[in-house]
């Protein structure tokens, strides 16, 4: 290439000699064939190897010119990451300008590949300083190896101190993406009937309004940061962990199903909260109603921590990927600073609330409204649970859930019997601690692998002298889901092993006249039924309609009547 021609040149011109060797840096690639790759993206790792008492220029400083330059063929390069460098003292100890790398290091690059089927080849041309500047020159092919670089990527754009310009961009871009937060369906409803509590409850009066803002903006402000430094520390610990990693705990989603849940009661009236306190040293006494007010922003951050838009996900990774401590704990902030900025303008500005309608029964109308959002919002950490739990422990907790209702809705009732008032409190505790015992304790076990029926496969199995068992189901039938819990219990599990008896599903969830002539021929009419054929022999067994442990081991041993 050109460059290396030049720097060949001038070697020759000023007495240098060069060295052309390859021996100082090695190359690894992210996949093994050019061909195989997704979408032609392909990541090159190139290692440099840094003798003892040199250094490499940084792309940065006074001799970010004499930086490593790799000139790729048939690439083009779509990102370069450079690793953290250090600054290269003058001898006597001064600051120099400087920058550069001390140690060996990894230079990587995402290319994309023009044509997979030819090679990639390369010029590279770098500096090693030390006693003397020497030029090194080299030119060669790519040799796609498959080596993973996962671990190399995050040493390669591991944090540093970001500079003061992308900071401030990073900054702004957390500001943005914290007031976009407050539109979200499951924030919005909390943040619009806070202010136009704040609205009634201020009754006039800038100081009310003041306080309430600054309670608001402190709990929306404070989860951020603490959310944040949780997760710096995490990082350094665990390794590996990103923004919304809380929300990989189904005991956390439902913790935060249940603050929707309350939410909603909450807006409909249902539930009250009156929390009576004063703390005294401070300059002004905070009531229960202040402390409500940093509850609600503390309820409003928390629901919207998971969601990161666009802005705000760049500004998260900023702080993760690039930012030292103190500068990813200013972008925390600012991202609670934009989700708060509207009652951070009431508190500094409480006469902006007059262009607010006055309070009247609209206001409660419109409370109402903000619950079905809410009861909408609930979908969400619902959907997440059926991810990450087995299905009938989602039926669990929907059912603890609506019986949380139900207890809320008889303690809102239950005015001054004492009676009442307990069993209603009882019930609201045991349901929500039955909710969350669902969401934590979950079978792993894969259960018991069920083929779909076919007269096919079960003459075949009758062919081979293999025991049946077949199981008649629906998704609707709530027997049927509970009775599944069975198939999943390992001496259940060894038994249909050691026995190779075929289990075949029989499902009635949708209309299907191959399972109902089955569930004639067997003299039944719904599901659950379970029917057991032995293994050479033209009988059957029915298992009881609710399952035990005990009575699927005896069906299958034989202890029923044959029909």
């Amino acid at each position: 290439m050109f460059l290396g021609l030049v720097v060949r040149t001038l070697c020759c011109l000023i007495g240098i000699v060069c060295q052309f060797a390859t021996a100082d840096v090695s190359f690894r690639t992210s996949a093994g064939n050019l061909l195989d790759l997704p979408s032609g993206k392909l990541f090159v790792a190139a290692d440099f190897s840094v003798n003892i008492g040199e250094h490499l220029s940084a792309p940065a400083g006074k001799g970010k010119q004499l930086a490593p330059k790799l000139v790729w063929k048939n690439a083009e390069v779509l990102e370069i990451f450079w690793p953290e460098h250090v600054e290269i003292p003058d001898p006597d100890g001064r600051t120099s300008g400087y920058f550069g790398y001390t140690k060996d290091f990894s230079l990587l690059f995402a290319l994309r590949v023009l044509d997979p089927s030819k090679p990639i080849e390369y010029d590279l041309t770098y500096v090693s300083c030390g006693s003397a500047c020497v030029p090194f020159i080299s030119s060669g092919t790519i040799k796609p190896n498959g080596l993973l670089l996962s671990d190399e990527i995050g040493k390669i754009v591991g944090p540093s101190e970001m500079p003061f310009e992308n900071l401030l961009i990073a900054i702004l871009l957390g500001i943005l993406g914290g007031i976009i937060l407050n539109c979200m369906p499951c924030v919005f409803p909390i943040m619009s009937i806070k202010i136009f509590s704040i609205a009634k409850t201020a009754s006039g009066s800038k100081k009310n309004a003041r306080k309430h803002g600054f309670f608001v903006s402190l709990g929306i402000i404070l989860t951020f940061l603490v959310l944040g430094v949780t997760l710096l520390i995490l990082r350094q610990s665990l390794g590996g962990i990103g923004w919304g990693f809380y929300m990989q705990y189904p005991h956390f989603v439902f913790s935060i199903l249940l603050i929707f849940l309350l939410c909603s009661l909450y807006f409909f009236d249902l539930l009250h909260l009156k929390i009576p306190i004063t703390i005294k040293p401070l300059h002004f006494p905070v009531k229960g109603a202040y402390i409500g007010s940093f509850v609600s922003g503390v309820f409003g951050a928390v629901s919207s921590a998971a969601c990161v838009g666009p802005f705000a996900g760049m500004a998260v990774a900023s702080a993760l990927l690039y930012g030292s401590p103190w500068q990813s704990c200013c972008i925390f902030s600012s991202i609670g600073f934009g989700s708060a900025l509207p009652f951070v303008l009431i508190s500094i500005f409480p006469k902006c609330l007059k262009i607010f309608p006055k309070p009247g029964r609209w206001l409660l109308v419109f409370k109402e409204f903000m619950g079905f959002a809410m009861l909408f919002s609930c979908i969400w950490p619902i959907w997440t649970l059926m991810t990450q739990i087995n299905i009938e422990n989602v039926v669990i907790i929907l059912i603890s859930l609506i019986s949380m209702a139900m207890f809320t809705w008889m303690l809102s009732h239950a005015k001054d019997s004492k009676i009442f008032i307990t069993i209603a409190i009882v019930g609201l505790i045991c349901s929500a601690g039955y909710g969350l015992f669902a969401s934590i304790e979950n079978d792993e076990g894969e259960g018991i692998i069920w083929e779909k029926y076919t007269n096919e496969k079960f003459d075949n199995a009758i062919a081979e002298k293999r025991p049946i068992f077949l199981n008649f189901t629906a998704s609707w039938c709530i027997n049927c889901q509970f009775n599944h819990r069975v198939f999943k219990d390992k001496e259940v599990i060894e038994v249909f092993k050691r026995n190779n008896i075929a289990a075949m599903e029989c499902d009635w969830s949708c209309r299907d006249e191959v399972v109902t002539q089955l569930l004639r021929k067997y003299g039944a009419v719904a599901v659950p039924l379970y029917v057991y054929h032995p293994s050479g022999y033209a009988g059957f067994r029915v298992l009881p309609s609710i399952l035990t442990k005990s009575n699927v081991l005896n069906g299958i041993n034989g202890e029923f009547h044959e029909k």
